[in-house]
């Protein structure tokens, strides 16, 4: 593991659900020893507390009432101050979501003055976030999500607990998400990409490459020691490429066009996972 620099460093892993957000950000932290910020989770873990803002939390939940921009921005902001005072480097998992909550959480990083920000933008083509969607395992106890296949992995690559299929990883969820995303999240990455902080990484590619690539983009921009290039042949990966459909925009060159969804976020769902 590298000790990371005395100014903490930043890193913002955004794109699409399915996009592999949450092992890249679980491999970080394995590799380089970032802390991971995942909103999702950060709402589960407080709707469990007997706090009065526990009891709200998870009623507003239960009765499927949506997250202001304003109340996710501030738990998150919390946790990055709570972590920042304690001299860790952060990797945040899909957050944030909205253009107001990236608007609060950046003031905040500048205000307490964290080191450089990166933003590692992993685009996927849709079709490809619905394949993986439909066929990942979530974990029964920490939630970590592990790639698609035919039968379960051993064990959470997180904690070690039982894999499990998620009720909700059905295609008409993942199309929804995808909208959510393009309506809510997209928007996000363009302001990001204004203030000069997005490298954009082929998430079509293999696990492993993705990997190789995502580390060698952390690497080059803070200054760490590098990582192996990826292997040829991407013998023995999980998620083959996507070929983008005929006639259609080349990955990387625009947005694709945005429509609001039919409702807002719900609370801890993960609707950019």
């Amino acid at each position: 593991m590298v000790v990371l620099m005395s100014a903490s460093p930043i890193i913002m892993i955004m794109g699409p659900p399915g996009s592999g957000k949450g092992t890249q950000a679980l491999e970080l932290h394995q590799r380089y020893g970032f802390e991971q910020i995942e909103t999702g989770a950060i709402f589960r873990q407080i709707s469990t507390e007997a706090s009065a803002e526990g009891r709200e939390l998870k009623a507003r939940m239960n009765a499927g009432r949506f997250a202001s921009p304003l109340f996710a921005a501030r738990l998150v902001i919390g946790e990055a101050e709570r972590l920042l005072k304690r001299g860790k480097g952060i990797v945040f998992d899909g957050s944030p979501r909205t253009l107001h909550e990236a608007e609060l959480l950046l003031a905040a990083l500048r205000r307490k003055r964290a080191a450089r920000i990166l933003v590692i933008f992993l685009e996927v083509l849709e079709q490809e976030t619905v394949r993986r969607i439909v066929n990942r395992w979530a974990c029964e106890g920490c939630e970590h999500l592990s790639p698609g296949a035919a039968e379960s992995p051993e064990a959470c690559a997180a904690c070690g607990g039982k894999l499990m299929r998620r009720a909700d990883d059905t295609v008409e969820v993942a199309k929804e998400r995808w909208e959510e995303y393009t309506f809510r999240t997209l928007p996000v990455i363009q302001y990001f990409e204004r203030q000069g902080f997005v490298v954009r990484v082929d998430g079509n590619q293999s696990l492993q490459d993705v990997s190789v690539e995502t580390k060698q983009r952390v690497a080059e921009f803070f200054g760490f020691p590098p990582t192996r290039p990826p292997s040829s042949g991407r013998a023995g990966t999980r998620f083959p490429p996507t070929r983008p459909p005929s006639g259609g925009t080349k990955l990387g060159t625009r947005f694709p066009p945005t429509r609001p969804p039919s409702g807002g976020t719900k609370l801890g769902t993960r609707l950019s996972r």
